[in-house]
């Protein structure tokens, strides 16, 4: 009877740790949001997003953005590897400091895999809040 509740729960953590991979970003796709936020209690002024690399370059897009810092702005950067460490050069700087802004952008030499990794970083200043989001997708 013990033995199968064990069995139970591991079943269960074991499906819960996949559902919860299938939307962190463990999956490459075409398309992908991005949100960094910094408050009292509340940090998360970098993340991580996997995209396809098909090769013809991506569109980033700044949707929203709220908090009463006198400045911010969120910076993309392009990896070859997840744990961000091999940056590829890419052919413009990606930074945003308004909303409704779209950047076309692509890498100046072809990373040799199939899945890239987009960092967005957020830098702020001057007050307690702040927040930017958006979403990147490959171009074409």
């Amino acid at each position: 009877m013990l033995k199968n509740k064990v069995r139970s729960i591991v079943a269960g953590c074991c499906a819960a740790a996949l559902c919860l991979m299938s939307t962190t970003g463990a999956y490459a796709a075409t398309s992908r949001s991005w949100s960094v936020h910094a408050q009292p209690g509340s940090y998360q002024t970098t993340q991580v997003v996997s995209i396809v690399n098909f090769g013809n370059g991506y569109v980033a897009s700044c949707t929203a953005m709220s908090g009463d810092v006198a400045s911010k702005s969120t910076t993309i950067r392009e990896y070859s590897n997840s744990a961000c460490t091999n940056a590829v050069a890419l052919n413009k700087t990606v930074t945003f400091t308004d909303v409704n802004k779209s950047i076309t952008f692509k890498h100046k030499s072809m990373p040799s895999v199939d899945t890239v990794y987009m960092k967005a970083s957020l830098t702020y200043g001057n007050g307690s809040k702040a927040s930017m989001s958006g979403t990147i997708r490959t171009n074409g």
